[in-house]
Formats: structure tokens, sequence, C-alpha cells
């Protein structure tokens, strides 16, 4: 039977934000962070290699090509051989996409005491179509990922980049483009103080309830459906789009990544889930499953308490086109909107949870 919530924001205000997991508490007191992560100035980097060979790579199972990094170092640009490959699936698609996202393998004896310390195997998010016009769509998503950092630890941390591509294949052709660095998952791992989940698939009752719920109520906020928390695609573990952090209580915590086909980005590639009842990937649509009070009260809590920072952050990006920024602040004003409620509220999340 689903849980019913009269009165969620009067409960929330008067709640003390304490959504933290199992694996937050145990790990906030003593959590460092890799340097690459520690801040959020741009970082500017110049990958060069065959950039266009990399690109166009179809291959099932993309190899990594010789290629270098760049970065400043105490000073001075630092050059350093790398291996570079595509990732993904669907943005491999040049039909979709003028660009793939990368893998980025780094040696990392050469990189230690630099800005990379204790980095191997990085995934880089970048633009996807040609020229200026991809660059809002990297910033959106780069968005998606720090509004959740202010939400909670226990999620990626990212690292903002402006990005030389050289490409050898084009006689050096120069490219500048944004993108961005996402935390590895056995750094993420540790940095937590947790060990990653390895499992077929879950039952909801073995999800950390706290955890859980905000991570839900967050891919509402921000339109995304692309995600399971309990099963991995076809002959896969679990999860879809997200990693679990094996809590001591033996409960898994659901650490969300890959947002770019939600509704905040508004990628021009992405498709809303008719069978979700989406006619529009802005359309928000509840996939958290139905738990007991306090859970989603805190999760809600949370979101009201840092809803100036969520701001903050949206506002505070520099090179973010303005017209895309206005978008992106209505887009979650419309989600406190929902908040601020209590019938919409609970048309629209409480009564709409998954048994």
């Amino acid at each position: 039977m689903r849980d019913k919530f009269p009165g969620v924001l009067a409960m929330a205000l008067v709640l003390v934000p304490m959504l933290m997991s199992a694996s937050a508490v145990a790990a906030a007191a003593a959590e460092e962070t890799d340097p690459l992560f520690a801040s959020h100035d741009v970082l500017a980097i110049t990958l060069s290699g065959p950039i266009r060979s990399i690109s166009r790579d179809k291959s099932t199972v993309p190899e990594y090509q010789p290629g270098t990094l760049t970065f400043a170092h105490e000073g001075e640009q630092r050059t350093v051989e790398i291996g570079i490959r595509p990732r993904g699936k669907s943005r491999r698609d040049r039909s979709l996409c003028s660009f793939p996202p990368l893998r980025l393998d780094l040696p990392k004896k050469a990189m230690a005491g630099t800005v990379f310390d204790n980095q191997n195997k990085l995934k880089l998010v970048t633009h996807c179509q040609s020229g200026k016009r991809g660059h809002p769509y990297v910033y959106r998503e780069y968005l998606a990922y720090r509004m959740l950092n202010l939400l909670t630890p226990d999620s990626f941390k990212v690292r903002l980049l402006t990005i030389d591509y050289v490409d050898e294949d084009r006689g050096g052709k120069t490219m500048t483009q944004p993108g961005f660095l996402i935390e590895h998952k056995k750094r993420l791992a540790k940095r937590r103080g947790a060990e990653l989940g390895n499992v077929e698939r879950l039952n909801p009752a073995q999800l950390d309830p706290a955890g859980a719920s905000l991570a839900e109520l967050y891919q509402f906020l921000i339109s995304n459906t692309d995600f399971s928390f309990i099963a991995g695609p076809e002959d896969d573990v679990c999860c879809h789009n997200a990693v679990l952090l094996l809590l001591p209580g033996g409960q898994y915590l659901p650490v969300p990544y890959d947002f770019d086909v939600a509704g905040l980005i508004d990628a021009p590639y992405a498709v809303p889930q008719t069978a979700l009842g989406q006619d529009d990937v802005k359309d928000r649509v509840f996939r958290g499953f139905c738990r007991p009070q306090p859970y989603l009260a805190d999760a809600v809590a949370r979101m009201h308490t840092l809803r100036d920072e969520v701001y903050a952050v949206i506002n505070g990006l520099q090179d973010f086109n303005e017209r895309h920024r206005q978008q992106v602040v209505r887009f979650v004003e419309n989600f406190y909107a929902i908040l601020d409620d209590d019938q919409r509220f609970e048309r629209k999340i409480g009564g709409a949870c998954r048994g």
C-alpha cells in the first residue's frame, strides 16, 4: 500500500535535515578529495592524438589510441603520454553526435604530485554537436552533477575543463571545446569509506532508504527516467546509470550518473519515455519506491534547505549561455513549486511512488 504524505511541506520545514546515509555518516569526518576534484576552477588541458580516428571508431570494444595530455604544473606546461578511446553507445552514432564521449588512460606514476594525482582511467564528458552549439548541453549536464554534489557527498565529483583538441589526423588542426571529467567509481568508494556493490539484481528493500529516497527525488528534479537502482541492462549486473555502494549494514546506496537525456539538459537527441507517460523529456515522472516516513520527507527537507545553494551554483557558472541558464532556473523553480504545493506533491510524487 502506498504511503500518503499529507502536509509534507510543513513536515519538511520542521524536520532537521538528516538525509545522510550510513556511508555518509561513517565517512564524513575522514573524507579526502583528490586534487583534481578539490577545486571548481575551470582546468585548461590539451588533448593531442588521432582525434578524427578516435571519434569515428565504431568497434564494439574500442582500443586506446596513443595521445598526449598537456596541463599546467608548477607554472610550467607538462605533457604526458596517455591513451584515448571513445566510450558510450548512443552518442557514438554520428547521426546523433559529431563527437563521442571519451575515456582517458593516465599513467599513475607520471601523474604523481600533479593535479591528476591518484588518477588512472577517467570518463570525459564531451560536446556532442560541433562548433558552439553543443556548449550549453555540456554545461547543463555538469550542473546536474554539481547540484547533486550539494545535496549529498555520496555523488560523483566533476571537474570542468576547457579542452584544446589537436588532431594529428588533420595536420594538427585544433578545436576548443568545454568538457568535464567524472570521478572514478573506485575513487568515489574510497572517498566515502565504502565498498562497491556487485550484484545482478536487487529487491527495493535492499536499498538504503535514506540515500535512495534522495537520489530518486533528485532524478525527478532533473526529469531523468533513464536509470534503474535495482537492475542493470540486459545481461549485465546492477545497475543502470548508477553504481552501488555497499554499506556496513548490508544495504546498498545507489549513486546515479549519466544525466545527458534528462529534461534538465534537454539534449537534441533525447527522446521521451512514452511508456512512462512522457510526451516530452521535460515531463517529470517520479520513479521512486514507496517507503514509510520519514525518508521522503527528509529528502524534501534536504532539497528545501539547499534551495539557495542550488540556484547559486546555476547562476555562478561562467561562460554559460544566458538563455540556457534561465531555462535551467525556470525548470528548477517548477520542481520547487511542486514541493511547495501539497496537492501537486501528492499527485506527482507522494502518491506516484512504486509499490
